[in-house]
């Protein structure tokens, strides 16, 4: 009430004392008060003929109070009190209509004013949020792990996959608004978006593509044939996507260990880069499109291990099959983690770490180079581990976790810092042994002399497919021990458990370790266990002065007992030197008796599932060749043979 009186007062332009005496005025029952022959009325109201006749008088005597004396003078030719009367109350009617009716107009005026009043408020908080929308979160690490978003959405990963590489197929959509809806249209949120846009610029193959020398730069397509010319990036053209998408993009520019770097070395303009990172659901998330593009060639080719692999455009995680298209896209360059992206890419500035606290360039270098095979098998280092691994002896190990269920295959070897000279080429620039013990493998480097040698570990799917590096060491050696590395290990694949004994229902004893060491006479026996009946064979080779050939010595290796579940085998080492034992299991239904056979016929029907090193210091007291077969022990002791003709001896 009090905010409706001193608005009119402010719009009728009135005093506080006219005011009050207005009201005053207005609640009198008494007929006594007169004005001085015409009706009152304040500043600003319309005014009437009888306005007009007192407009000479002060302001002061518009409005009469109790307290004034009446002027007798005013009311000449007026002698009769009811004629005066009747004047008085039809003054005060019309000035009480007036006035209701101005009321009912201010009325009127306030409520449309706060209408409008209120309108402006909401549509500037309307328009608030809608800038608040427009603009990117903060930079901080993000809520959600790449994990969760593909256990929701593998689906609709997949189904987006399949639509991006249909819109790859053609080169009709020469607008970034064509594109851009043709690969949005079925997407529901930022995630799906990103992930359509990422897999439509990996599945392109720039080597295959021609382009006319007029494309407008900037379209879709000039930006590939820039990039193919080396004046764009990938980076340019997923931003600009993603603007055309409303997704939030930066483009970070920073340090890599990319090609060409050596572990634990400085870095210099030349690992300059860039990568990206988008706005996904209210949270930053690193997207590398130059670095995901990977493009698997289905030929014979020669590996880093000097091994040859027939590599299918089939195999690999993320690869698409199409008659026209055949490309394998890296998924760790999608919605990559902080945590694993800081091991290859350091920004300059440290906010798009993504992680607290934050690390320093010393020691992102003091980091290991690990790449993505490394990741997208699961694997995890058993302890933390720096760039460089220093020894006083000759020697340096790496252990890595690896998932309870992969499958995986493992490789390994040391590379000299500086070409070798012809007398540490006669000692070899060093070797590897790799083995898995559980759910680690161990790689035991052992190097030839002082210097700096370089640990390249490779892994691969399983056994069929190529080997692909996943991390590298740099191993600064200061001085060898003489006794350990007068011999280096021979070149044997990963010992233990190999990728198809879980199949065929076959592990070890617990936390066996596959390189023994033999110091006695007599011979060495081991066990595995079994969970399936299937067929067990075995191949024995010894590795004499040259590691790197093997002479069959099978004679000296036997199954010396087969229960339902477990196998156990006796090897006699004659001679000191290195001897292996791989074990090779199959199906019942395979027509092979369950003996002793030649490495390559086991290799044709048999699937290897062990293998154990044994290295021997002491050789055997006795040196005959053990029987194929036994048909009763007793408590370790032979009560009986009966062998089995097999190879052309008994």
């Amino acid at each position: 009430m009090k905010k409706l009186v001193e608005e009119i007062m402010a719009e009728k332009e009135t005093s506080v004392k006219e005011f009050v005496a207005l009201l005053y005025r207005l609640g009198m029952k008494s007929s006594s008060r007169i004005i001085k022959g015409t009706p009152l009325v304040w500043k600003g109201a319309p005014k009437s003929a009888a306005d007009d006749r007192g407009a000479e008088d002060d302001d002061d005597d518009d409005v009469i109070t109790d307290g004034q004396n009446l002027d007798d003078e005013a009311f000449e030719g007026d002698t009769s009190a009811t004629s005066l009367l009747e004047k008085s109350k039809h003054i005060d009617d019309e000035y009480q209509s007036r006035l209701d009716e101005r009321m009912q107009e201010l009325m009127r005026s306030l409520e449309q004013q706060e209408q409008e009043e209120l309108a402006k408020l909401e549509r500037a908080i309307d328009t608030e949020n809608d800038f608040n929308r427009s603009l990117p979160p903060d930079v901080a690490p993000p809520e959600v792990k790449k994990m969760d978003f593909f256990e929701k959405s593998d689906s609709a990963v997949q189904r987006l996959d399949m639509q991006a590489i249909e819109v790859a197929k053609s080169d009709d959509l020469t607008t970034f608004t064509d594109l851009v809806r043709n690969l949005t249209k079925d997407c529901c949120n930022e995630l799906e978006k990103a992930r359509a846009i990422f897999r439509w610029i990996t599945v392109k193959n720039l080597n295959k593509m021609e382009f006319s020398d007029d494309l407008d730069p900037d379209t879709p397509l000039g930006l590939l044939r820039g990039i193919k010319l080396g004046i764009e990036s990938y980076h340019v053209l997923f931003k600009r996507l993603c603007s055309y998408a409303g997704i939030h993009c930066e483009i970070i520019r920073g340090y890599s260990k990319g090609s060409g770097y050596k572990a634990g070395r400085k870095m210099s303009r030349r690992f300059r880069n860039s990568w990206t990172a988008v706005c996904v659901d209210g949270s930053w998330h690193f997207i590398n499109c130059q670095w995901g593009a990977r493009f698997t060639r289905g030929k014979h080719f020669e590996d880093e291990l000097g091994q040859g692999q027939i590599t299918s455009p089939g195999q690999g995680q993320g690869n698409v099959i199409n008659e026209e298209l055949q490309y394998r896209c890296e998924e760790f360059y999608f919605l990559t983690d902080p945590e694993d992206h800081i091991f290859e890419h350091f920004p300059d500035d440290k906010k798009w770490q993504l992680m607290e606290p934050a690390i320093s360039m010393e020691e992102f270098i003091r980091l290991p180079v690990v790449k993505a095979p490394f990741f997208n098998k699961g694997l995890r280092f058993a302890t933390r581990y720096i760039s460089i691994l220093w020894t006083h002896s000759g020697r340096a190990e790496v252990r890595i976790g690896v998932p309870n269920a992969s499958r995986a295959d493992f490789a390994a070897k040391i590379d000299p810092h500086h070409p070798p000279s012809a007398a540490s080429r006669e000692s070899g620039t060093g070797s590897v042994l790799c083995r898995r013990i559980d759910n680690e493998v161990l790689f035991t480097a052992k190097v030839p002399q002082p210097g700096i040698y370089f640990l390249k570990i490779f892994v691969a799917d399983d056994p069929s497919t190529t080997m692909e590096c996943a991390c590298v060491f740099q191993i600064n050696c200061t001085d060898v021990d003489k006794s350990s590395s007068r011999r280096h290990y021979p070149n044997v694949h990963i010992l233990g458990a190999t990728a198809h004994a879980k199949g065929l229902g076959i592990s070890p004893v617990a936390r066996f370790d596959p390189y023994v060491v033999h110091d006695k006479e007599s011979d060495y026996c081991f066990r595995i266990l079994t969970k399936r009946n299937c067929r067990i064979s075995h191949t024995f080779v010894y590795f004499g002065k040259s590691v790197s050939s093997a002479l069959e010595n099978t004679q000296f290796a036997m199954i010396y007992e087969k229960d339902p579940d477990h196998v156990g085998f006796r090897l006699r080492m004659i001679k000191n030197g290195f001897y292996m034992l791989s074990v090779f299991a199959a199906e019942l239904d395979l027509n092979v008796s369950q003996i002793s056979v030649s490495q390559s016929a086991v290799e044709d029907q048999f699937e290897c599932v062990y293998r154990v090193l044994v290295r021997c210091s002491v050789p055997s007291m006795e040196q005959c060749p053990l029987p194929i077969a036994l048909g009763r022990w007793d408590v370790g002791v032979l009560v009986s043979t009966r062998s089995y003709t097999a190879a052309g001896r008994k």
